[in-house]
């Protein structure tokens, strides 16, 4: 078992990207010496990721090793987005002034809402142990709408402002693009890898023609979400790499 995983470190490096690009901004923050506290406590959801990740990795790495109750590594996506969001509110809570700073707070209101309701709503298809679509993609909208709020704010400043000097429009950057990446997926990815809609459109079928229809259709659309998690794993790499340049720009001040 610990072989299979060891091998897969070293031959399939980039199926671990989630784990290793939380390294840049983790590393970066620890080389930087001063200005740290600009961008607290943004650190600690990196931190956390990392350890989310690894465990994220290692069971889909050992799927075939675990035991049937702990092959799921999806409620580990959805504690990390939960702590995405709240890491990143807190930070933006720090920075954004006035009426947009009003408008955070009542979307920041709306998120627990939102989730909690949906979970007791559509209790029948969603479980916080599966891929909560309904959690990732609220996560996109807040947080997208977290970064466009601060943006508006530095256009508005009566002063002039190097916005590349500035680490929060890298963070800003590096959220939008990563959120604004994985929004469609998000809304999707759920119904490519569910494999509970056989009782409901069966019954317009022969069960004999529909059975051999939905176990090809099924695994064609498996092994598509297989494949479109490559855009994901890019985006978050690229969101890494924001985020590091974000911590450099401290240093540089």
């Amino acid at each position: 078992m610990f072989e299979a995983l060891f091998k897969s470190i070293i031959h399939d490096p980039f199926d671990w990207v989630e784990v290793w690009a939380t390294l840049f901004p983790i590393l970066t923050w620890f080389w930087i010496k001063k200005n740290k506290h600009e961008v607290h406590p943004t650190i600690w959801y990196f931190i956390i990721a990392f350890f989310l990740n690894i465990c994220i990795d290692v069971i889909w790495k050992l799927y075939y090793f675990l035991p049937e109750n702990l092959r799921d590594n999806n409620v580990f996506y959805n504690v990390q987005s939960i702590i995405r969001v709240i890491i990143f509110l807190l930070y933006f809570n720090r920075i954004l002034l006035g009426q947009f700073k009003k408008i955070l707070v009542f979307a920041a209101v709306l998120y627990p809402i939102v989730i909690i309701g949906s979970l007791i709503v559509f209790y029948k298809s969603i479980s916080f142990f599966n891929y909560n679509t309904i959690t990732t993609t609220t996560e996109s909208i807040l947080l997208m709408l977290a970064s466009i709020l601060y943006l508006f704010q530095l256009l508005q400043l009566d002063v002039i402002v190097r916005f590349r000097r500035q680490p929060a429009f890298w963070i800003s950057l590096g959220l939008i693009f990563f959120e604004a990446t994985i929004f469609t997926i998000n809304l999707t990815y759920s119904l490519l890898v569910n494999q509970n809609y056989s009782h409901e459109l069966s019954i317009h079928w022969n069960r004999g023609d529909y059975l051999n229809f939905y176990n090809s259709y099924q695994q064609s659309l498996n092994d598509f979400a297989i494949k479109i998690w490559l855009i994901p794993n890019l985006a978050y790499l690229m969101f890494c790499l924001f985020i590091t340049k974000a911590y450099y720009e401290l240093q540089r001040k």
